[in-house]
């Protein structure tokens, strides 16, 4: 074996496990994460062959875990740095004002776009009106294109008009006729389009429903645009309105927020970092209650700041909770129990929990599966 490096690859891939199911290597499709370089089972994490050529970075339920995790503490900490540093609250919320700024201009240039084409469609309307009503047929004089005579023709004028004979054919008369010089020729001109389009009143009542239907289409989006710009007048009232009710309050939250941070990001001793890890079970920690009932009674956590924080010790102890679940191989029971425990939780990247109710869902189906097969009804009988 030593010298067989090939057969070595071999044995170590055939008793290496792998992916949730903690298996080893399958002849199907097979994955590796990006971030971790751990291999899983395309049926087991819900991944096709289809899909998997069209990811270019695949990245695991696990490691998606780990980014909520982080995600959530870098929220806390920018709120907490938000309400401890002044510089950091006049910029946090002239970033909001101009995100407000921002949607109201898209709107009302879209507003402005709109508008314009139903200025459009009425000037056509009107004018497919008056091609129907053949009002536009004066508007167009016929081009008269003079015939200059030429030499032989003035020549024929000037003599004598041959007799015609009685007896001759009639090809002989109607060469003998002598035309004007100055004959005229009417040239095809706009009146010759104008005539086919009163001639043919569908195309203009094809023409007519297309632009009545491009100008509901553009009343019905201003609409909506003005609904929003309504939404999005009530949202700048009601950002105002907390924004003097924050500064009202803004030593309390700063003394709170300073305490969230002392005692759950930056612990000084090794008692506070043991009393301020979230419990096993999903459950937040003593310590996390405390600060939470604390910002009720203190009447600040209405505030979007502090929900946001209050949200992240649920989702620290939740992501904890699910890393002791997915390191080994799970049950359907402990992955139900895990999406039950996430309900009321806002997590950043809701990624992991559509993969965790993926695997919950095709478990699920399976076991339903076989136990149809297993178990087959009374009333069904089935040859043997």
């Amino acid at each position: 074996l030593v010298e067989m490096p090939d057969e070595i690859a071999k044995l170590k891939k055939a008793t290496s496990i792998y992916c949730l199911c903690r298996e080893t290597h399958s002849s199907g499709l097979m994955v590796a994460c990006d971030e971790c370089d751990e291999w899983y089972h395309g049926p087991c994490v819900g991944l096709t062959q289809a899909l998997a050529d069209r990811c270019e970075k695949y990245t695991c339920v696990r490691c998606l875990v780990t980014k909520s995790i982080r995600t959530s503490a870098e929220r806390s900490v920018a709120k907490i740095r938000k309400w401890t540093d002044w510089g950091e609250l006049i910029k946090a919320r002239q970033v909001e004002g101009q995100k407000h700024q921002r949607k109201v201009r898209r709107e009302r240039r879209e507003i402005e776009k709109r508008t314009l084409e139903i200025e459009e469609g009425t000037r056509e309307l009107s004018n497919l009106s008056e091609v129907e009503g053949g009002k536009v047929a004066n508007r167009f004089v016929p081009k008269v294109v003079p015939q200059t005579p030429s030499i032989i023709a003035v020549a024929v004028s000037n003599q004598s008009p041959p007799t015609p004979s009685i007896t001759g054919s009639g090809e002989n008369v109607e060469s003998s006729i002598r035309k004007p010089p100055n004959s005229v020729k009417l040239e095809d001109g706009p009146t010759s389009a104008l005539s086919a389009k009163v001639a043919e009143p569908s195309v203009v009542d094809e023409e007519k429903s297309v632009a009545k239907e491009k100008i509901k289409k553009a009343q019905e989006i201003i609409q909506g645009c003005n609904e929003r710009l309504s939404e999005l007048e009530g949202f700048a009232h009601q950002r105002k309105d907390r924004e003097e009710k924050e500064n009202s309050m803004s030593s309390t939250l700063r003394e709170w927020l300073s305490k969230v941070h002392r005692n759950i990001f930056k612990p000084a001793s090794e008692e506070q970092i043991a009393a301020s890890r979230p419990l096993p079970d999903a459950k937040i920690s003593e310590c996390m209650q405390t600060l939470i009932d604390e910002s009720i009674s203190l009447n600040i956590a209405q505030f979007p700041d502090i929900q946001i924080v209050n949200n992240s010790f649920h989702c620290f102890a939740w992501c904890l909770y699910a890393h002791t679940i997915l390191d080994k191989k799970p049950k359907i029971e402990e992955i139900q129990v895990l999406l039950q425990k996430s309900e009321g939780i806002t997590f950043p990247d809701e990624r992991a929990l559509k993969i965790i109710r993926g695997i919950y869902s095709r478990c699920k189906s399976w076991q339903d599966r076989a136990r149809a097969a297993l178990l087959p009804s009374i009333e069904t009988k089935r040859p043997f």
